[in-house]
């Protein structure tokens, strides 16, 4: 305000002195007809005019002090507008099961005539086994070599009672695999069957199966339980090989005939394992 005061009596000043420069007198008029902004500058509210306003750089310690808690409510003003999650479900609760179709199936003949499930190529994670290939309507007799190999997704797989041979490495790397259902008309269970199943946990080996393949159940690293049929006659070396959580194994025939099937130094492993004779569970 100072500032345009001045200014204004500078101007009637300098105006003064060109009237008498030119040798005329100061006409008697109004000030403010002369210089219409100083009445405005003089009459005119301070505050209106102006407006005192402190530098930036001189906030005071109570603003600065109450700086971040207005940002923390802003920010936590906008925190609220973002989406809880409400409207996005948990993948694990809309998780559908992808269905089996008869494209995910392929079957051949053997040399024998026999049907047997060639592979598998559904992304599922139940599986059921067809008892029948839908092409002809012929019972699907065996589970073919790396039939379900280096699958990801199956977790639980049903084999159909017409099965009676499970190929070498027929479920080979199903690393997801964790339930698996025989048929009590199994016969052979092929070398390396089940290797590194890592997270098959529990089997039961039906009545039927007189020998267990080389290596069947090697790397199962999370398997602590299994039953095994009074039929067996013969373990392939490193059947158990590496399977660290094995706990149990429950036979259906006597204590002599498991010392003479397992005779063999590599066909069991340490025995950090319980065994239970004459199982009838």
């Amino acid at each position: 305000m100072k500032t345009k005061i001045a200014a204004a009596i500078l101007a009637l000043i300098f105006a003064a002195s060109l009237f008498t420069a030119c040798g005329k007198s100061v006409p008697s008029v109004p000030i403010e007809t002369l210089l219409p902004d100083l009445t405005a500058a003089l009459t005119e509210e301070p505050s209106a005019a102006f407006p005192e306003t402190e530098p930036e750089d001189s906030v005071s310690a109570a603003d600065t002090d109450t700086a971040p808690a207005a940002e923390t409510e802003t920010a936590a003003e906008t925190a609220e507008e973002v989406p809880t999650g409400d409207e996005t479900d948990d993948p694990a609760e809309t998780e559908e099961e992808i269905p089996d179709s008869e494209g995910d199936f392929k079957f051949r003949r053997t040399a024998d005539g026999e049907t047997w499930l060639d592979s598998y190529s559904g992304k599922a994670s139940t599986v059921v086994i067809p008892a029948e290939d839908p092409a002809d309507g012929s019972p699907v007799t065996g589970i073919d070599v790396w039939a379900f190999r280096d699958s990801e997704t199956v977790k639980k797989i049903v084999v159909p009672d017409s099965v009676k041979t499970i190929e070498k490495n027929a479920f080979m790397y199903c690393t997801a695999l964790e339930e698996i259902e025989l048929p009590d008309g199994l016969e052979t269970l092929g070398d390396q069957a089940f290797y590194r199943c890592s997270a098959l946990k529990k089997v039961s080996v039906p009545e039927g199966v007189e020998k267990l393949g080389y290596a069947a159940f090697m790397f199962c690293e999370s398997l602590e339980e299994i039953t095994l049929p009074k039929s067996l006659s013969e373990i392939g070396d490193d059947v158990f090989s590496h399977c660290g959580a094995l706990m149990t194994i429950n036979y259906r025939g006597s204590e002599a005939d498991w010392w003479q099937i397992t005779s063999s130094e590599n066909a069991m492993p340490p025995t950090w394992y319980t065994t239970v004779y004459d199982y009838a569970g």
